[in-house]
C-alpha cells in the first residue's frame, strides 16, 4: 500500500478510533488531539506528541479513566501502522503505554489488539 493511502487510513482511524471513541465512551473531549489533526494531520500530530519531553494530558486523563486503549500511543504501536512510524517513535510509544498501565486479570481479558508486545495486553507494569 502507498504511504498516502495508509495515511488516510491512519488519519480516518486515528478520528474514529481515538477522538471519537474517547468522545462517545468516555465522554471526554479532546479538543487539542482534534485541532492538531486539523492543522497538520493525524500522522504529524501523533508524531508531535511521541516527540514532546512531557506526557499529554489527554493520556492521563485516559489512564485515569482505565482507558489506555484509546490512546494515540495505542494505535501506533499497532502493526497496521508501523510503515508511517520510525522503531523509535513506536517504542517510545510503547514505554509510555508501559509506565502507566495498570497490571489487572481484567485488562488481560478484555484487551485485544494485533500488537504482540503491547503493554496492555501483557498486563506488564514496570
Amino acid at each position: 500500500m502507498k504511504t498516502g493511502d495508509l495515511e488516510r487510513e491512519f488519519q480516518i482511524a486515528a478520528v474514529e478510533t481515538v477522538y471519537l471513541a474517547v468522545l462517545k465512551e468516555c465522554h471526554y473531549d479532546e479538543k487539542v488531539f482534534l485541532k492538531m489533526i486539523a492543522e497538520s494531520g493525524a500522522r504529524n500530530a501523533a508524531k508531535s506528541l511521541l516527540a514532546a519531553h512531557h506526557v499529554q494530558s489527554g493520556l492521563r486523563g485516559l489512564r485515569r479513566l482505565g482507558r489506555l486503549d484509546l490512546t494515540v500511543e495505542h494505535l501506533v504501536i499497532q502493526l497496521r501502522w508501523s510503515d508511517l512510524f520510525t522503531n523509535y517513535e513506536r517504542e517510545a510509544a510503547r514505554e509510555r503505554l508501559k509506565k502507566r498501565v495498570r497490571a489487572t486479570k481484567s485488562a488481560k481479558r478484555w484487551h485485544q489488539c494485533e500488537a504482540e508486545d503491547c503493554p496492555l495486553r501483557l498486563g506488564s507494569a514496570k
